[in-house]
C-alpha cells in the first residue's frame, strides 16, 4: 500500500467485499506529491477524499499506510451503514486484514488467543505498533 498504485490494486481487491454486502467502493482523483523525504497520498472513494499518507519517510510508513488504509475502508462502509468493518492483523508489509461484524469480532475476542494472528480494534493495533 505504500506505493503509488499499490492503494488501488488493494482497493480493487477490497471492491468485491463491497459489492458482496451491496455497498460501492469507487475510487478516483489519486494524487502523489513526493520529495526526496515527504510523500503526500491522497484519494477520493465514493466523493470523499481520504489521505493515504502525509508526512516524511520514517520506519513506520507502512504501519501508516495499512492504518490509514483500513481507516477510509471502515468510513465507507460507516457512510453506507454497513454494521462490518475490517480489523487489522499482523502489520506493516505483511499487514492482513479481516471483515466482521462487531458481533463477530467480539466472538473472535472472547474464544481466540489476543496475539498478532488475531483481529484487534485499531486503536489496540497503533498501541502494539508504536503508532
Amino acid at each position: 500500500m505504500f506505493e503509488t498504485d499499490g492503494l488501488t490494486e488493494y482497493l480493487d481487491k477490497v471492491k468485491s467485499s463491497f459489492e458482496k454486502l451491496g455497498l460501492k467502493l469507487d475510487y478516483a482523483n489519486v494524487k502523489s506529491e513526493q520529495t526526496d523525504n515527504y510523500w503526500k497520498h491522497t484519494i477520493e472513494l465514493n466523493g470523499t477524499e481520504y489521505v493515504a499518507f502525509d508526512g516524511q519517510f520514517t520506519d513506520y510508513d507502512w504501519g501508516i499506510a495499512y492504518l490509514n488504509f483500513i481507516k477510509m475502508l471502515n468510513s465507507e462502509l460507516k457512510n453506507q451503514n454497513s454494521e462490518n468493518r475490517f480489523y487489522p492483523i499482523k502489520c506493516d508489509n505483511d499487514g492482513e486484514m479481516v471483515l466482521l461484524t462487531f458481533k463477530q469480532f467480539d466472538f473472535a475476542k472472547k474464544h481466540f488467543p489476543n496475539d498478532n494472528e488475531h483481529p484487534k480494534k485499531l486503536s489496540e493495533w497503533k498501541n502494539i505498533n508504536g503508532l
